[in-house]
């Protein structure tokens, strides 16, 4: 995936993760992926912000796939949007 390295994704199927920590270039300062699919279920994610302090947010999550942001050396949960 093209968008793999700057977006961070990275999926841990040992524990059904993806993890992300997004560094987004200038030039494309917010990028949303709809209907991405991981391990089997299909995810909207949406990705805001330059460099490091960027934000990744789960717009759709139905299949409860876990997904953390990696922050220094440990991943924390990304909340879901609601409704």
């Amino acid at each position: 995936m093209l968008l793999r390295a700057p977006l961070g994704l990275e999926p841990d199927p040992a524990h059904r993760c993806l993890i992300v920590a997004p560094t987004l270039p200038a030039w494309l300062p917010a990028l949303t992926l709809r209907n991405l699919t991981v391990f089997g279920h299909s995810v909207d994610l949406r990705f805001q912000g330059v460099g490091p302090a960027g934000t990744a947010e789960v717009l759709r999550n139905p299949g409860g796939i876990k997904i953390e942001r990696q922050c220094g050396d440990r991943p924390v949960a990304l909340p879901e949007r609601e409704g």
